[in-house]
């Protein structure tokens, strides 16, 4: 309701430049409350995609082995390669979420 940039230093900062420690210091305790939530929803949906990843690996091995012709397996590869790619992304959104100043947070 109240997420306008701040002027700080001459500059707008909007809520996320900042640490939620940083905007409760200030006064401003909605803010570092949205924050932690941000950070929170984050480990939440990068742990739940890191969880749906490995039991999809499991059932893309099953898969596979289980295989009859080139066809299926060829089929059977490329999914497991998006699972692969899946659980990346999910990684970097449990990075983004457990260290937000870090180098993940920019890719999530």
């Amino acid at each position: 309701r109240d997420a306008t940039p701040a002027l700080i230093d001459g500059k707008n900062v909007a809520i996320l430049d900042r640490s939620s420690a940083y905007w409760k210091a200030k006064g401003n305790a909605a803010w570092g409350d949205a924050i932690r939530g941000f950070r929170v929803s984050m480990v939440a949906m990068g742990g739940f995609g890191l969880a749906a990843v490995t039991l999809e690996l499991f059932d893309v091995t099953d898969d596979f082995h289980a295989a009859k012709t080139s066809e299926e397996t060829y089929g059977i590869g490329i999914k497991g390669f998006s699972v692969v790619v899946m659980g990346l992304g999910a990684a970097a959104q449990l990075m983004a979420g457990i260290s937000p100043a870090g180098v993940f947070t920019i890719i999530a």
